[in-house]
């Protein structure tokens, strides 16, 4: 029995459609109404705005300084 070989995409349907964009965290706090710990991020993309993002992280050195 053979595999069934998956159709190419082409670059245009996926990697082509993506809007990556770098920006800059100007204020993080703790958020306390999870159970788990997770920061609450203010992240600058310059003339596209600030936006809020929230992320959790498992290693104990990330601190908000």
């Amino acid at each position: 029995m053979t595999k069934a070989t998956k159709p190419i995409v082409p670059f245009e349907d996926s990697l082509g459609t993506l809007d990556i964009r770098v920006g800059r965290i100007v204020d993080v706090e703790i958020e306390s109404r999870t159970h788990k710990p997770t920061y609450k991020m203010v992240v600058d993309f310059g003339k596209f705005g600030k936006r809020v993002s929230f992320g959790r992280f498992k290693r104990s050195s990330y601190r908000p300084s």
